[in-house]
């Protein structure tokens, strides 16, 4: 690891005031952890159908992209808050886990069809699909 780096301007941007060094380093590490998920891992085309688990910066970043390559969106979380903001930012729907225990079965209905085309998620979330 470097101390100082000679970039060009054009490589670098600047932090936002609101954000820690740290936190600032973490965007693209999550940006790319989902492009991997949503274009890398799978090809989404108009009308695909997309789970994304959490309202985190990864999952945030995959509901994005796949929205920028028209697919259907629906964001499970925890918090009708987070989902409320999910959907302000693009989230075709939002499905609260706790309040809806069988989120799985309320999936299908939302999306019209059994079969997800990817699912960004971990653990329990990918078991229940």
């Amino acid at each position: 690891m470097a101390d100082l780096v000679c970039l060009p301007e054009s490589g670098v941007v600047k932090v936002p005031a609101h954000l820690a060094d740290e936190q600032a380093a973490t965007l693209p590490w999550a940006a790319l952890t989902a492009w991997s998920a949503v274009v890398t891992y799978d090809t989404l085309d108009p009308g695909s159908r997309v789970l994304v688990q959490g309202t985190g910066g990864v999952a945030l970043f995959a509901l994005q992209f796949a929205k920028l390559l028209g697919a259907h969106v629906t964001i499970i979380s925890s918090s009708d808050a987070k989902l409320t903001r999910a959907q302000a930012l693009g989230a075709d729907a939002g499905i609260n886990y706790l309040t809806t225990p069988e989120w799985a079965r309320s999936e299908r209905v939302v999306v019209g069809q059994p079969r997800l085309t990817l699912a960004c998620g971990i653990g329990d979330c990918l078991r229940r699909i």
